[in-house]
């Protein structure tokens, strides 16, 4: 029976953890009050044995039996803060000061996480400068103030500093953690430590599943970050994280609980799964984050009833209305994936989500409304953000109304409903010409596209799959404006390439649609809703992989049987459609002709526009078939997916890791989406575990271009 000594003023000796601190120890044996109260592991000095290491034991890395959150916040110490005259962003402050003088000899000392103390506290940094949804895992403060006392787990460590390393750039602009493997290292690391830890059913395992399956798929390992995705869930359900939080806890404890909820089912609806689907019942009664203020300062400022997804309202928080356009995202999904053959009730049904769309965005505060005009006067740090959110908006109504379009969305096609279809083409035109405006704004004018999330690589696919029909239209300035928003939308897949590996398979999507588009070519004379309707409901491009790709989130990544595919494998279901009675293989991406650039005539400033809009339309006539003869000799070349042509791989065995079906090279019809005609080379997209170096793309020079290596 162990027996507990307390003694009466100040202690002789204070626990470890309160000596670092400086803060006054209770002195209690074997565990302080302080300690007991925040689940610390409790150390005295004397305790240790003679000659032994001064390392914190690694079980100081453990949870207690009640779970709790560890280092939460202390209503008794904010309170004595409060009282001081001392403010919740005053403590903040003093905490990351704090950590400029503990985080070398205290990390170093702390953990074994072969990651240097000054290099973890940068990578914090970078993770919350470039993870979108770091402040719905992470409250960046608290998570300092752990470090500094050497209490942090050290797979959330891990899993901060993988990710983060995805985005880090050295002092000379180089990917250094990423070209040598410290990244990949570091998420194994961070996997088996939270494997090992599965067991103690802790809210930090959910930080490092969720970001774990944020770096995997930003790697293109698409198995691995389901599986992560689908461990946060499942901890989700053994947790048991209900809406309403338990009566004695702290109400900033429990919103940093809840915000951690909110990031998987983020994740969740991103994946285009329905929210029915979601673990956790009762979902739309949970509530919404507090507004970013609030939640860095650890106190709400709101008095209001709880905004809930069923109650409506708003809080002030950007959070609440990304989840809110995601719910509605996934709504129009799960639609569009429903067998319903009975065109009449889809267009009813498209009828009532768009409904529900308007009105939500209607109730959007005006300062979360972009347009390319006022995109520079939003706050640097909170562009990807309400990007997303207007984004969101605008892709959900592409997806819904694109469904029953077949010219956009690669479905079988009818005449039934021409009417409804017509106008669902227009509809699904316009929003994608606004999102890709949005894009070449952000371009033209925001240098954080490293912190844009993967949904909008996405959008910027599905746009292209709507506005390539458009790009030889007979009507100069309806092709123009193809052109300008296609290459908007292709040049921000290329940039978000070198941080996404889905955004580098968008991009090369892009290039098959355009030749597939060329193959069976749809000129278009004006915008959908002054065409004949048959040129929107005929065209020949039924390919079911193809319309999930489009409608999808992440369509692209399934495989055949309906899983996810293997890294390298990702166009292997494209090639079992039937298109046009042949296999619809992957095009050769590396052919050329010299045929006329379609851009040539759009350079030409002595024409008039009725001149312009002729010769374009005489020219781009003359790059089909150049195209189609050498699409012929591909064919002809060999009719197996050159990802089983050995002799034109490195070595057959790593063939089901690379992405050899992607050739280097693009046709002329494109080389107008890249600044001075400047072509990258997509055999440096390698995914082999053994070259770290697949998604590199070399940064822009001073003029802005993107510089290639050969």
């Amino acid at each position: 029976m162990t027996t507990t000594t307390t003694t009466s003023g100040r202690p002789r000796r204070a626990c470890e953890i309160c000596k670092r601190q400086k803060i006054r120890c209770s002195g209690e044996r074997p565990m302080c009050e302080r300690c007991r109260r925040l689940n610390h592991s409790c150390v005295y000095q004397n305790d240790r044995a003679p000659g032994g290491s001064k390392r914190k034991p690694r079980q100081g890395f453990s949870i207690g039996a009640s779970g709790s959150l560890p280092f939460a916040s202390r209503p008794s110490s904010r309170s004595e803060r409060l009282a001081s005259g001392m403010s919740d962003a005053d403590h903040v402050n003093k905490v990351v000061e704090s950590t400029k003088v503990l985080r070398e000899p205290v990390l170093e000392r702390s953990y074994e996480l072969a990651v240097p103390g000054p290099l973890v506290v940068k990578l914090i940094d970078v993770y919350f400068e470039n993870v979108y949804n770091a402040s719905l895992l992470l409250h960046k403060g608290h998570f300092l103030e752990t470090l500094a006392a050497g209490v942090a787990r050290p797979h959330v460590v891990l899993s901060v500093c993988a990710l983060a390393s995805n985005y880090y750039r050295d002092e000379n602009g180089h990917h250094t953690l990423k070209d040598h493997g410290f990244m990949i290292e570091w998420a194994r690391r961070a996997g088996r430590i939270v494997f090992s830890d599965v067991e103690s059913f802790h809210d930090d395992n959910l930080v490092t599943f969720v970001n774990l399956s944020l770096f995997w798929h930003s790697q293109g390992s698409w198995r691995t970050f389901y599986l992560h995705k689908g461990n946060s869930l499942n901890l989700l359900v053994i947790l048991g994280l209900r809406p309403c939080s338990q009566p004695d806890e702290d109400p900033w404890v429990a919103e940093l609980r809840r915000r951690r909820l909110w990031a998987c089912y983020l994740m969740h609806c991103q994946n285009s799964e329905s929210p029915s689907r979601f673990p956790i019942a009762g979902i739309e009664d949970l509530e919404l984050p507090w507004p970013e203020k609030d939640f860095n300062g650890m106190v709400s400022q709101y008095r209001g009833l709880p905004v809930t997804l069923r109650s409506g309202g708003c809080s002030g928080s950007i959070w609440s209305n990304i989840i809110r356009a995601m719910t509605l995202w996934s709504s129009v999904v799960s639609f569009i994936k429903s067998p319903d053959p009975d065109l009449n009730a889809k267009v009813a049904r498209i009828q009532v989500l768009d409904e529900e769309l308007s009105q939500w965005w209607q109730g959007i505060p005006d300062d979360l409304v972009l347009t390319p005009s006022n995109i520079a006067k939003v706050q640097k740090d909170q562009v990807p953000n309400i990007l997303l959110l207007n984004v969101v908006y605008h892709q959900s109504l592409c997806a819904l109304h694109s469904s029953i379009v077949p010219l956009f969305s690669w479905g079988e096609g009818d005449v039934s409903c021409a009417t409804a279809r017509q106008i669902s083409a227009q509809e699904a035109y316009e929003h994608a010409c606004t999102a890709s405006e949005l894009f070449d704004a952000v371009l033209s004018g925001y240098d954080g596209v490293s912190a844009m999330p993967s949904f909008i690589a996405y959008a910027a696919y599905c746009g292209c799959a709507i506005q390539i029909p458009f790009m030889r239209s007979s009507n100069y300035s309806i092709g123009k404006r193809a052109r300008a928003n296609v290459g908007a939308n292709v040049k921000l897949l290329q940039i978000m390439a070198s941080y996404w590996r889905f955004a580098c398979l968008l991009r090369t999507y892009c290039r098959w649609l355009l030749d597939r588009h060329l193959r069976s070519p749809t000129v278009l004379e004006s915008e959908p809703r002054f065409v004949d309707i048959e040129k929107l409901t005929s065209f020949e491009g039924n390919s079911p992989y193809t319309r999930a790709s489009i409608l999808e989130s992440i369509g692209v990544l399934h495989s055949g049987d309906h899983g996810y595919a293997l890294p390298g494998k990702e166009m292997a279901a494209f090639a079992t459609d039937q298109h046009g009675g042949e296999r619809g293989l992957a095009p050769d991406l590396s052919v050329h002709d010299n045929s006329e650039d379609i851009s040539s005539v759009q350079n030409r400033s002595d024409l008039s526009e009725n001149d312009r809009s002729e010769e374009y339309s005489a020219s781009a006539g003359t790059i089909l078939p150049s195209l189609l003869q050498n699409q012929q000799q591909f064919l002809e070349h060999d009719k197996t997916p050159p990802q089983c042509r050995s002799e034109e791989t490195c070595s057959q065995t790593f063939a089901d890791q690379t992405l050899d079906i992607f050739h280097a090279g693009h046709g002329p019809q494109f080389q107008n989406f890249f600044p001075d005609d400047d072509m990258p080379d997509l055999s440096i997209f390698d995914p082999s575990s053994f070259n770290l170096d697949w998604h590199d793309l070399n940064p822009l020079d001073n003029g802005g271009h993107f510089t290639m290596e050969y």
